[in-house]
């Protein structure tokens, strides 16, 4: 089949063009072969083979095929990077992106790990690491009577392995560890990054209810040592919350997990199988970073190399490379109301003016729950709680987030899947803007029916991946077929939001991310339950929240991904973030000295066009600026659309991701853009 690739050509962007060459297609001695319908084909064929497994004839495996072909070359739907480059080359590296590992509390079980993370980074993955099972620093060694040496050496030395091994010869590996509030060694892990030293981590603090609980009691909690399962101290939950607090500030990091929240959503499908102890790391190389010298990629620079940061200019510390329920309504007094499971949490103000999560059957009639309208912050008092039957929900969480600096502005992402030990996912995203239509009048607006064909489409594709792929160790093998977890996300959210005239930051975009992603899930679920139909559910199906509704060929459905890379190539927005410049230019370090990309803003470039504002001296002075802000003589509408994410305020950031989470089954990556003088207390 790959002698008669169909003769559709893409519309590939400059940018695009040049990162799938240096990444993506294939070469021979050193020189490109391959040119980007080649390679979607080359994936196309290998990931439909799958069908063939399902008795699919020929024909119908080379009609699929076709249809995946025709779903890449429109751009409205690519999948994640080690899915493009590895599918169909016989290099024996694997498709998926993300990983979780165990890390067990034997030396064996430690090195089995280093081994397996070095395998999954060679061929293109990013991963997860809990490291909570191991006992703590100078606790007992019985089997040579020295002491432990505690998990931060052990993240250390996987730290190192990292920096040695580069994902697929393309990036450098991506790893995210993550550590329980209540481990003896809780205050040194919080503290590991600010000497610099981890440069290949993105770390978490795992906080339990228990934790905070006592945070918002102010009192103290236990300290839990893995090996005995005994109380082994007692720390100040405030205390340990404000050095988490001052440690993000100083470097990025950690960030927090709310491991029991995971666990109680529908990102552990299977809680019968075990508890999800990591998530895999939010890969973001193509985050563009404000240095002294200008923008760079973020997988263009090294640690150590000097970046813009709310101190001022430093080495870089960190390349960022993430059902049937019983439901109640709550009244509030503003006169909303929402239905929502009785572990929902909200944010509820406490005694001392704090924001903290208090889930549904521990809120009180009066408690005061955070809300914010129109950009501005508030409370609604709850005026009634009652039953509402049972209902299909998806309960949002906050997973985990990490953050990094851009041009003077903090920005805060996430971790957007968590995984059982041991457990891949792969990923692919839709190209949200590619749905949107003119119709005769002028008027822009979605099509919702071709959308729904491709999702459909989508999730086949994804669900043939996990047939097709060359997973790097016999247990990863064996636990993502028992739950075959997939992800379908979007981006090009910013450039859908340019063409149909909807400023990111106010009511009808958020409306609109509700209606989008409610659709999104809706269609990929009732394909996923057709897929069980046709196919059979995944094999743990009887053991997961699914069990008594329906049955399910994936037990995740949904992520939304950063998308750095594939957005590149889709010629798209990133993720559901808003454009980070118009227009603006990043130097990119090659073998033979550095060079400079031009980038515009597509969309923007489209319409200005259209509407009779373009010209290269706007294009010359929004390159400048990043921005329409401050710019005389626009039209009225283009301040108000066409506004990057450092116009923002990040109370819409936060309002995108909860529109978005709540119809998502693992995690939402989302940046979240804090001025550059905020403060600890912020």
């Amino acid at each position: 089949m790959l002698e008669t690739r169909p003769a559709k050509v893409g519309k590939w962007t400059e940018p695009a063009l040049r990162v799938l060459r240096e990444r993506y297609l294939l070469r021979k001695d050193g020189e490109v072969i391959e040119t980007p319908e080649e390679m979607c084909w080359r994936v196309a064929v290998s990931i439909a083979a799958g069908e063939g497994r399902y008795g699919r004839s020929r024909a119908a495996v080379r009609e699929v095929a076709e249809a995946f072909y025709d779903m890449m070359v429109d751009g409205y739907f690519i999948p994640n990077s080690p899915t493009l480059m590895n599918a169909g080359k016989d290099n024996g590296l694997q498709y998926s992106a993300c990983y979780v590992l165990p890390v067990g509390d034997s030396m064996p079980e430690i090195f089995d790990s280093v081994k397996a993370a070095a395998i999954i980074h060679q061929s293109g993955g990013g991963t997860g690491f809990a490291f909570s099972r191991l006992r703590p620093k100078d606790d007992i060694v019985t089997s040579t009577g020295g002491r432990a040496s505690g998990p931060v050496s052990f993240l250390r030395v996987f730290n190192g392995a990292t920096e040695a091994v580069k994902q697929g010869g393309t990036r450098r590996g991506a790893n995210m560890g993550i550590l329980r509030v209540d481990h003896p060694d809780i205050l040194e892990f919080i503290d590991c990054k600010l000497d610099g030293g981890i440069t290949n981590f993105n770390i978490s603090v795992a906080a339990t209810e228990k934790f905070m609980d006592a945070l918002d009691k102010g009192e103290e909690y236990d300290l839990i040592n893995p090996r005995t399962g005994l109380v082994a101290g007692r720390l100040s939950a405030k205390e340990v919350f404000d050095r988490i607090v001052s440690a993000a500030w100083r470097t990025g990091d950690p960030g927090m997990v709310f491991i029991d929240r995971i666990n109680a959503s529908p990102a552990n499908p299977t809680p019968e199988l075990g508890q999800v102890e990591a998530t895999n790391p939010c890969v973001t190389g193509d985050t563009l970073v404000a240095t002294p010298g200008g923008w760079r990629r973020a997988d263009a620079i090294q640690p150590g190399d000097i970046i813009e940061t709310i101190e001022g200019p430093r080495p870089l510390q960190q390349v960022e490379v993430n059902v049937g329920t019983e439901v109640f309504r709550v009244d509030f007094a503003d006169g909303g109301h929402l239905v929502v499971t009785a572990a929902h949490q909200f944010y509820v103000r406490t005694d001392r003016g704090l924001f903290l999560p208090v889930r549904l059957d521990r809120c009180r009639i009066g408690d005061e729950v955070q809300t914010f309208h129109a950009g501005v912050g508030g409370t609604a008092k709850i005026l009634k709680i009652e039953a509402a039957g049972i209902a299909t929900t998806y309960d949002l969480y906050e997973p985990q987030t990490d953050t990094w600096i851009t041009e003077g502005y903090v920005s805060r992402g996430c971790g957007e899947q968590p995984l059982l030990p041991n457990e891949a996912c792969n990923l692919g995203s839709l190209n949200v803007a590619k749905f949107a239509r003119k119709a005769d009048d002028g008027e822009m607006s979605i099509d919702w029916d071709e959308m729904e064909r491709v999702v459909r489409l989508a999730v086949r594709f994804l669900d043939d991946v996990i047939e097709m792929n060359p997973y790097p160790l016999p247990q990863i093998d064996e636990t993502v077929k028992s739950n075959r977890r997939i992800g379908l996300g979007i981006m090009g959210w910013a450039d859908l939001l340019f063409l149909l005239g909807i400023s990111y930051d106010g009511q009808e975009a958020i409306d609109l991310a509700d209606r989008l992603m409610s659709f999104v899930k809706d269609k990929s679920h009732d394909q996923c339950a057709r897929l069980a139909e046709e196919r059979g559910p995944f094999p743990n199906w009887s053991k997961s929240i699914y069990k008594d509704v329906r049955p399910m060929r994936n037990s995740t459905v949904t992520t939304i991904a950063p998308t750095g890379t594939i957005s590149m190539i889709a010629g798209c927005s990133s993720g559901i973030e808003p454009i980070f410049a118009l227009a603006f230019q990043h130097r990119v370090k090659q073998p033979d000295g550095e060079r400079v990309l031009t980038f515009v803003n597509e969309t923007f470039e489209q319409i200005a066009r259209e509407k009779g504002f373009f010209s290269d001296a706007l294009m010359a002075e929004v390159a400048k600026r990043g921005s329409l802000h401050g710019i005389p003589g626009l039209p009225e509408d283009a301040g108000r659309v066409f506004k990057t994410s450092h116009d923002i305020s990040f109370e819409w950031h936060v309002r995108h991701q909860a529109a978005f989470q709540r119809y998502t089954d693992n995690g939402v990556s989302k940046t979240i853009n804090l001025p550059n003088d905020a403060a600890e207390e912020d």
